[in-house]
C-alpha cells in the first residue's frame, strides 16, 4: 500500500505543475441544470432472465474472475 500511496503523491506533484492560469475554478457540478427523473419504485428484472444472460453463473450468482492483486 505504501507504493500505491507514493504513486498517488507523485501524481499530485505532477498535477501541481499543470498551468491552469485563466481556468475558472469549479466548486461543484451545477445540479440545477441536470435533467433528473423522479425517483419512483419500479419492478426489478426477473432473476432468471438476468442470470440467463450472464456469461457464467453458479448457484444463482455471477461467476467473475479474481480481481485482487496480492503482489
Amino acid at each position: 500500500m505504501t507504493r500505491q500511496l507514493g504513486a498517488i503523491v507523485d501524481y499530485m506533484a505532477d498535477l501541481q505543475q499543470v498551468d491552469v492560469q485563466g481556468v475558472e475554478a469549479t466548486a461543484h457540478v451545477q445540479l440545477d441544470r441536470l435533467q433528473l427523473r423522479d425517483d419512483t419504485p419500479q419492478d426489478s428484472l426477473a432473476r432468471q432472465s438476468v442470470m440467463a444472460q450472464a456469461p457464467e453463473a453458479e448457484d444463482g450468482a455471477f461467476v467473475v474472475p479474481p480481481f485482487v492483486d496480492e503482489s
